[in-house]
């Protein structure tokens, strides 16, 4: 059986989307899931940290006591609908709404990551690593004052520490740890794998690149994934749209949902994609300004 156009282009859309997005990845979206509407909560769960005891003595126990947040879904987002008239889409061999799937989620990866990037900025309490007016460089202050910073704090697990860099202190991360692999021989590249934005591990942190967490004095952020909790959910699609022109997908806790109609009266095809989320700071000690 075929698969319909308009989930063809979501599903494409969703897939170009996952993997443009790097902050949206490394936060939590361990949540209730289920298709949500605009201004309800979704219930993140964060686990607790189970304790050690002496084994062979008397059976004791404790119950599971995760500690949970609401997250709200305030922020439903949409791209401006792309006008296709029929001169246009003539001219061209292929269907132009399915070259849109790209476009689409370059859209929305940036106002997700904008928002991540804004609460990280506001939110953060975690004491600030380096110092004011002093551009990270070296060792220290890009990998072992960082990870000396969660150390600091016994309750942030060892698990899931995110570094995330601005375009010149990436640079200096390069300069840093870019020219060599640490076991290998000498003038041997170092090999980073997943998207240009994943810059690879580094003390038991995965560093990653971001513009969009630069800015005056701030070299980017240093934050475990229980820092910042994300809930996205696609938009309940409508019972009286017509059948084909509106369709959500949803993969690993990012969803859309993606608009296709024709208007007989302009002869033109409208595409517009929608997004349902909302994030919060449920552990603001867990997170670092990186100074510059």
């Amino acid at each position: 059986m075929a698969v319909p156009f308009l989930t063809l282009i979501a599903k494409e859309a969703i897939f170009q989307l996952f993997n443009k997005i790097v902050l949206a990845q490394s936060v939590n979206r361990d949540y209730e899931n289920y298709v949500a509407t605009k201004g309800q909560t979704v219930t993140v769960i964060l686990p607790e940290t189970p304790t050690v005891q002496n084994a062979g003595g008397t059976f004791t126990s404790n119950a599971a006591d995760p500690s949970t947040v609401n997250v709200t879904l305030s922020q439903w987002r949409e791209t401006v609908p792309i006008k296709i008239d029929s001169r246009t889409q003539s001219m061209s061999e292929i269907d132009l709404a399915l070259m849109y799937a790209q476009p689409v989620a370059n859209a929305l990866a940036l106002d997700v990551e904008t928002y991540l990037a804004g609460l990280m900025a506001s939110g953060f309490t975690g004491t600030a690593i380096g110092t004011s007016g002093v551009a990270p460089t070296g060792v220290g202050p890009l990998g072992a004052n960082i990870k000396a910073a969660f150390d600091a704090a016994l309750t942030i697990p060892d698990d899931n520490r995110v570094v995330a860099l601005g375009p010149t202190a990436e640079a200096a991360f390069h300069s840093t740890f870019g020219l060599y692999t640490t076991s290998g021989p000498l003038n041997t590249p170092d090999l980073v794998t997943g998207q240009l934005t994943n810059l690879g591990t580094r003390f038991g942190m995965n560093y990653l690149g971001s513009p969009l967490v630069q800015g005056t004095h701030q070299a980017g952020f240093a934050f475990h994934k229980t820092a910042i909790s994300l809930a996205c959910r696609p938009m309940q699609e409508s019972k009286v749209a017509v059948t084909g022109t509106m369709v959500s997908v949803d993969y690993r806790g990012i969803g859309i949902t993606l608009e296709h109609w024709h208007d007989p009266f302009s002869s033109a095809d409208y595409l517009r994609a929608q997004m349902l989320y909302g994030a919060s700071v449920t552990a603001p000690g867990r997170g670092f300004l990186i100074y510059d």
